[in-house]
């Protein structure tokens, strides 16, 4: 494993360009002494005044030696130390615990507000305007309790998990909100999940294991995940496989469970953990220790990056880069985790803790009291492959209308997402809609003319496709 850092690169090129610089040095004064030499033998009214020109020549030699490697230094900084975040605005009296990005790219940010309460209570911040003003959805005086994880659906519907709290659901943006706990096995659900029919899952940090609802959190029944003592973390594959902390994982939605820890060290599997799953469904475990790789269920964990601190967030975006957060850096890997990089530059906290995609393809994120957005697009256009074939659209090329025919029996009424991106990843236009028998037709008269990326959400998936405009 190499990690490659700034401060490394611009050490060894300064390192390479003082060894020439040293040379040149060494080349120089024996061409001055022997020039010394020559004008001692030559007559004396002239000696002085050669000399003191081979003097000036070399004073002028030795500034530019010396001035060299400092240029260099500022060149190579300018070069590499471009900024890779830029901070947005947000209140500092809160400590950010999460955040969240829905369908009309409105940003969602949970907080804990430390008060004159025993505990600290939750907020939550909206932003519509990419981050530049904040309203508060959930305010210090409406006395919430503490909020550990936020999840929002297809739909909009947005759902907290809180500590000593349960579930609590808004279906309206945040403008009110239930609680939805029943059932639940405890009232600690800091770890929230959905899989691809819509059938949330919620760990309990204390007392407990997973517990499942069908209905949108109107009723919970528990899994039987063997674990008494609390859910230090959780994650569902694109299979639907459920993963949680000790190496555990459940092919069925909880009704059976498996364990699968060949790899993981034991310190690793009794802490906190967090998952992320790319293209092909491969496995990215985030530990204490760092992370650690899962080909297949028939293969073991490979440690793929070591740390000194916890990693407490990973995502991987379309283009399967992985983005991981861990104490003072943001690590990323082009290449399945072989190499690593980081992109730290901006981060005033020392904890980057959180990570969400917007739809123009833009990284956001938390870190302690602040919000971070990417300076380039990123792309987190996540695609499921394996349900491409229940996707049908034609005519493409197209001049004006879309139709898209889905092929895996919706419901008439049911909702899908569309997003249309241009090639380089830049959102052009966003359309809900609902199905009629498993077709929609959409209006694109107003794009020119030109490749599109057209993205369509359903039931959890999203398959992407490439359509011309003529």
């Amino acid at each position: 494993m190499q990690i490659r850092t700034f401060y490394k690169r611009v050490y060894m090129m300064q390192k390479t360009w003082l060894t020439l610089v040293s040379r040149k040095f060494v080349h120089l004064f024996r061409i001055r002494w022997t020039e010394r030499e020559e004008i001692q033998t030559a007559s004396q009214p002239f000696v002085s005044a050669i000399v003191c020109q081979i003097n000036k020549r070399n004073s002028i030699t030795m500034k530019r030696i010396i001035l060299l490697p400092i240029a260099l230094f500022f060149l190579l900084f300018e070069a590499y130390a471009t900024d890779s975040w830029v901070l947005k605005n947000f209140p500092d009296s809160v400590t950010i615990k999460d955040l969240e990005i829905n369908f009309a790219n409105e940003i969602f940010v949970i907080a804990s507000y430390y008060s004159v309460e025993p505990w600290p209570v939750g907020v939550v911040y909206r932003s519509g305007d990419d981050g530049n003003n904040w309203i508060q959805v959930i305010s210090p005086s409406d006395h919430f309790p503490e909020i550990m994880d936020i999840l929002i659906d297809d739909d909009g519907n947005i759902y907290l998990g809180t500590m000593y709290g349960g579930v609590y659901k808004s279906e309206n943006n945040g403008a009110s909100w239930e609680i939805k706990a029943e059932g639940l096995s405890n009232s600690v659900p800091t770890f929230l999940s959905i899989n691809s029919a819509g059938v949330l899952y919620a760990g309990q940090y204390w007392g407990g294991g997973i517990d499942y609802s069908l209905n949108g959190g109107n009723a919970w029944s528990s899994t039987n995940h063997p674990s008494n003592g609390g859910i230090k973390g959780m994650g569902i594959g694109l299979d639907d496989y459920i993963f949680s902390d000790g190496g555990l994982y459940s092919p069925d939605g909880g009704v059976s469970w498996y364990y699968h820890n060949d790899g993981i060290s034991g310190h690793a599997l009794l802490n906190r953990v967090c998952y992320a799953f790319n293209y092909s469904n491969e496995v990215f475990l985030g530990s204490v220790e760092g992370i650690y790789y899962l080909s297949s269920l028939d293969s073991s964990w490979i440690k793929i990056l070591s740390t000194g601190g916890f990693i407490s967030d990973i995502i991987v975006s379309s283009q399967n880069t992985i983005y991981s957060a861990t104490i003072g850096n943001v690590f990323f890997s082009n290449n399945n985790g072989q190499d690593w990089d980081n992109i730290n530059d901006q981060f005033i906290s020392s904890l980057p803790q959180k990570f969400c995609f917007d739809n123009d393809g833009y990284l956001w994120a938390a870190s302690g009291t602040e919000i971070y957005k990417s300076q380039s697009v990123l792309t987190g256009i996540y695609e499921n492959t394996a349900h491409k074939e229940n996707v049908k659209i034609f005519p493409n090329p197209f001049k004006d209308n879309l139709i898209i025919e889905l092929t895996n029996n919706l419901n008439d009424g049911e909702s899908i997402r569309i997003s249309i991106y241009s090639i380089d990843g830049k959102l052009q236009k966003t359309i809900t809609d609902k199905v009629s028998d498993n077709q929609i037709i959409i209006g694109l008269n107003n794009l020119t003319e030109g490749p599109y990326i057209i993205s369509i959400a359903q039931r959890g998936f999203i398959t992407n496709s490439l359509i011309i405009k003529e």
